[in-house]
């Protein structure tokens, strides 16, 4: 995901390289780096973004119909 977008200095060709390089470096465990913060990062972003929705719908419902 780090990888450079110019193809002339790019580490990698493919995705199936850069899975291929993985899976030699560190095996399985190479795929579920980053998994935990990655997990404790989305947690209270989605439930802030899930509240807001909320939020924003109670206020539009009572501005529509008037209360």
């Amino acid at each position: 995901m780090t990888d450079s977008l110019d193809p002339a200095t790019r580490k990698y060709g493919s995705w199936r390289e850069a899975w291929v390089a993985v899976w030699r470096k560190d095996g399985w465990k190479g795929y579920y780096r980053g998994f935990v913060p990655c997990v404790l990062r989305a947690f209270p972003a989605n439930a802030a973004a899930l509240f807001m929705f909320e939020r924003s719908m109670r206020i539009m419902e009572k501005v529509s119909y008037g209360y």
